[in-house]
């Protein structure tokens, strides 16, 4: 399961009504909610419970509760892995002591493991994924973030950060490579050593030739293996 997350970084105030604010409209949704089910008692499908004030006032932090609630059902699957990535706006580095607790809370309560961390070792700690600007220095706060137990199967990690990827765009592309067959069980499992460690990886975008030969090498085995097929096999009889 593959979740995209982006977490806002201002505060909800019920008395700024500021269209098609994400803050707003999480905060917004939130303060709405009825106090009919408790945290303890909640199951997926049913509404959610009223989340406190605190999470309410702080968008960030409350979907980052959320998301912890919502997938603690599939974390403790062992048969599904969880990917979740996106700007979550907050630096490991930089413990600010509001919301970096939340966003730790969320990796070890859902036992996650940064790709960066396993594939990159000690690299991790230096790589920034957000430009600096007059204001802000350069940060780390985009990821991705895997299961812990399948990060064997993260065959490669790397940031890619072309000039021509787009006019004033601050955040660099991550991006992270799963060996599928291991992942849906067709393999024998790698363990972690035996993979190799990148330390920088970078793609440019703009050579549009390799990015065909890529195309044409990602689409043939996946159809020669049938993957789509095998993917029915497993989940499709479900519906």
């Amino acid at each position: 399961m593959v979740v995209q997350a982006h977490c806002p970084d201002s505060k909800y105030v019920k008395t700024e009504k500021r269209c098609g604010n994400y803050s707003f409209e999480l905060g917004a949704l939130a303060a709405t909610v009825p106090s009919e089910t408790s945290r303890s008692s909640w199951k997926p499908g049913k509404v959610p419970p009223k989340p406190p004030h605190a999470l309410v006032r702080h968008p960030k932090r409350l979907l980052i509760d959320d998301i912890t609630m919502h997938l603690a059902h599939y974390a403790n699957d062992k048969r599904c892995t969880l990917v979740i990535m996106g700007d979550v706006n907050t630096d490991l580095k930089k413990d600010d002591g509001r919301d970096l607790p939340h966003f730790k809370k969320m990796l070890t309560d859902l036992n996650f493991t940064s790709a960066a961390q396993s594939r990159w070792k000690a690299a991790r700690l230096h790589f920034k994924t957000r430009k600096g600007d007059v204001v802000h220095q350069p940060s780390r706060i985009d990821y991705i973030t895997v299961s812990s137990r399948s990060v064997s199967a993260i065959k490669a990690f790397g940031v890619a950060a072309p000039a021509d990827l787009m006019v004033d765009y601050d955040h660099l592309i991550l991006f992270c490579d799963l060996d599928a067959t291991q992942l849906l069980e067709r393999g024998a499992r790698k363990s972690a050593a035996a993979l190799p460690q990148r330390h920088k990886s970078q793609i440019r975008y703009s050579d549009k030739k390799r990015v065909a030969r890529f195309r044409t090498y990602a689409a043939d085995p996946y159809e020669k293996q049938d993957m789509a097929g095998k993917v029915h096999e497993l989940i499709g009889a479900s519906r």
